[in-house]
């Protein structure tokens, strides 16, 4: 893959992300190469992508299966001017970029909230934004995504849970193309983002989620709690109505539906 990286570039319709790539054959973590690389001053855009990660890592400190030649382990660097409690806001546009491009592949496809991409509720995509604040505001954000592309096989442990768009699609696809067009995507969202088209954003979101007006359980730390979604906030807070009528925010946690 590495050997496609330049072409890539050459045919990426970008103008900020993507117009560097730093690709490494093995990582620990790309999101901890990005964080290195952003200290060092690269530019906005950068993107650190590894054929394999050793410790990739979702949200909670959660372990990411990363084996290699068969997903997409990608991180982007990205210099916002963004209040901090604004950046789940990057998330949001990293799972609307992803969402259009599975769906473009004919796959009937769900955002769960607040940073997963379901296939027939199984797990395709997991998306981490991460960020270091100074005396200033933001320093930094890296966004990281992991698509699950070409795998057959996976742990025991989240056999049940996971799946790739070549179990769904029953055949083999280009990752180089899918890291353009995933990038291309970005950018589009990336540029609504920094125009204050935060209500767009976040309708487009929660129209691609099947969990407004249902009835949910979430755990978030030791908290576990039931409930109603009734909204998510412009901010991307999930707001849940319990059933003595409390208002609740949630920032993150575990959800399932209740039937």
């Amino acid at each position: 893959m590495d050997r496609l990286i330049e072409k890539i570039v050459d045919d990426l319709n970008t103008s900020v992300v993507g117009r560097e790539i730093k690709y490494y054959s093995v990582l620990e973590s790309t999101n901890e190469r990005a964080k290195q690389l952003a200290k060092e001053g690269y530019n906005e855009g950068t993107v650190v992508i590894a054929d394999e990660q050793t410790g990739g890592k979702g949200r909670l400190g959660r372990r990411w299966f990363s084996p290699p030649g068969s997903g997409l382990w990608l991180s982007i660097i990205l210099y916002p001017e963004l209040e901090a409690d604004r950046v789940p806001l990057m998330t949001i546009i990293a799972s609307l970029a992803v969402y259009d491009v599975i769906e473009s592949l004919g796959l009937i496809t769900e955002i769960k909230w607040p940073n997963d991409i379901l296939i027939k509720g199984h797990k395709v995509c997991g998306i981490l934004s991460e960020m270091s604040v100074g005396s200033t505001g933001i320093n930094y954000v890296i966004t990281g995504i992991g698509l699950n592309v070409n795998q057959t096989y996976f742990p025991e442990e989240i056999r049940e849970f996971a799946t790739s768009l070549r179990i769904e699609l029953g055949k083999e696809l280009n990752r180089a193309y899918l890291l353009q067009i995933i990038l291309e995507a970005f950018e589009r969202y990336y540029f609504m983002l920094t125009r204050g088209k935060i209500d767009l954003l976040i309708n487009l979101w929660k129209e691609r989620m099947k969990i407004i007006n249902k009835r949910i359980q979430i755990k978030n730390g030791q908290e576990i709690a039931s409930g109603i979604v009734i909204d998510i906030s412009n901010g991307g807070e999930l707001i849940l109505r319990d059933d003595t009528g409390n208002i609740h925010l949630y920032w993150a946690g575990d959800t399932s539906l209740v039937k």
